[in-house]
């Protein structure tokens, strides 16, 4: 009687029945009794055939009933209801780890999947996320330097087919593991030498700033200081110990709220005081394609020559464009560098190092009040010229030009040779080239002189050559 009743009254108020039961359910029009197990929808005035298929918010899924059961049940059209659970988060300072959520369709609900969901801690949203096929979301949080639980708030906005949820949890936080290097490579007795270190949080690798550090040396505490904002830490020191020994140092952070405590220690050698080496060096100045020799002056103490010669010792040159050599210096202390001039004539500065251990000696460099510079000038040329030694007047004549560097002895390609009364020619790279030349009318017959020439260019100077022949009546 009560069951015909809720059907008459569920086309009234818009409703839809679910039916399932341990038992019998009440047979389809026109059918017999349902055997346990198999389900069907209800809905007087229609025959409907297939199971429910119910909105998942926003996706389209066929659903079983509640517990994966059919059940006596009245679903209202309409939005469904969503559960989001927090879930505890704990991280160290500056570490990174993940907030996550989990969203089903109610309590004891399937999971719910695409669906974007906000974190937010202490109040400022720090992600979202979409929800994976298990319903969960993940956002990737950075632990703050700040000690204590913060909170923890997700929130699914919801949708026209599934309701909003919240939920809200905490992140707890423990102190984050540091490292601290310290050290020096060496120090000169009675000269002060910078100690220096690092404090790092092991979380991230960052530096660890405005914490207190405690500087020992053999064992005996030094000073006290702090670390910037890098988490650097310097100190001077300026050992009298002998020649030949062994200084240990050590830096100890005691840690705090934030931060675990660490030390770091080196063990560093003492070397004689420091001398002063000075290295001098000069200009050249050559043509294109010549060798030019550099020379420089290595001394302890004084500058060359009032200063004691420093032999073996290697030394560079170079200037900003390029290598110019290297060189040891001899017993004098004198240092000849060699250089081939291969570029396009130019001034070049000259600058020089000498490579000394650093360990003993500090070095001082001087090229001369106004600098040393590297010269090039543009390269002399050779033309050689030959022929006939005679030629008509009006005739055309054939005489071979070749073309050779001064500087190197090097034949020279594509060099323009040219002459009067005749058209400018390019050497291939044997260095000749043939130019066809008609022996003007001017200056009558008998004895002339020729000249042949080559342009200067980017590499090269003007050159000239002459060859004389006899000039003949023509013979038309």
């Amino acid at each position: 009687m009560v069951k015909q009743i809720i059907r008459g009254l569920a086309p009234t108020f818009g409703l839809a029945l679910v039916f399932s039961a341990t038992g019998e359910v009440p047979a389809k029009p026109g059918s017999n009794s349902q055997t346990p197990g198999n389900s069907a929808t209800v809905n007087p005035g229609k025959n409907i055939k297939k199971a429910l298929t119910t909105p998942y918010c926003g996706r389209h899924q066929d659903q079983p009933g509640h517990h994966g059961q059919q059940s006596w049940k009245v679903v209202r059209p309409g939005m469904r209801t969503t559960h989001l659970k927090a879930t505890y988060a704990l991280g160290a300072i500056g570490a990174t780890i993940p907030l996550r959520a989990t969203l089903t369709l109610d309590k004891n609900g399937g999971p719910v999947p695409a669906q974007m969901v906000e974190f937010k801690v202490d109040g400022e949203v720090v992600g979202e996320a979409l929800t994976n096929n298990a319903g969960e979301a993940r956002v990737d949080y950075k632990v703050p330097n700040k000690w204590g639980a913060k909170k923890v708030v997700a929130r699914f906005r919801g949708n026209k087919k599934c309701r909003a949820a919240t939920d809200d949890t905490k992140v707890g936080t423990v102190r984050a593991s540091t490292t601290l290097n310290f050290g020096g490579g060496f120090v000169n007795k009675g000269s002060p030498a910078r100690l220096y270190g690092e404090l790092k949080r092991t979380t991230d690798g960052k530096g660890v700033g405005g914490r207190e550090v405690a500087i020992y040396v053999n064992n005996h505490k030094v000073t006290t200081v702090l670390t910037d904002a890098a988490g650097s830490i310097f100190y001077d020191y300026t050992s009298m110990y002998g020649v030949g020994r062994k200084i240990n140092v050590k830096a100890q952070y005691l840690g705090d709220t934030l931060y675990n405590p660490s030390a770091g220690t080196d063990s560093i050698p003492v070397y004689p005081e420091r001398k002063t080496v000075h290295i001098r060096w000069g200009g050249a100045t050559g043509m294109y394609g010549e060798t030019v020799t550099i020379h420089g002056q290595v001394t302890v103490g004084m500058p060359y020559p009032g200063g004691q010669k420093l032999a073996g010792v290697p030394v560079r040159m170079w200037r900003e464009n390029g290598n110019i050599g290297e060189a040891t210096s001899n017993h004098l202390g004198v240092v000849t560098v060699k250089h081939t001039l291969r570029s396009k004539p130019s001034r070049h500065r000259i600058e020089a190092h000498a490579d000394v251990a650093k360990e003993l000696y500090d070095l001082n460099k001087y090229n001369g009040k106004f600098g040393a510079y590297l010269t090039i000038l543009p390269a002399t040329v050779k033309l050689t010229v030959t022929g006939p030694p005679t030629a008509h007047v009006g005739d055309s004549v054939a005489y071979q030009v070749t073309a050779k560097r001064t500087t190197n002895n090097q034949w020279i390609e594509g060099l323009s040779v040219c002459s009067p009364n005749a058209k400018c020619e390019k050497t291939d790279a044997s260095g000749r080239t043939t130019i066809e030349y008609r022996l003007p009318s001017q200056g009558g017959t008998g004895p002339r002189t020729v000249e042949f020439y080559s342009p200067a260019d980017d590499y090269h100077a003007r050159s000239t050559s002459t060859i004389n022949i006899t000039a003949k009546p023509s013979v038309n």
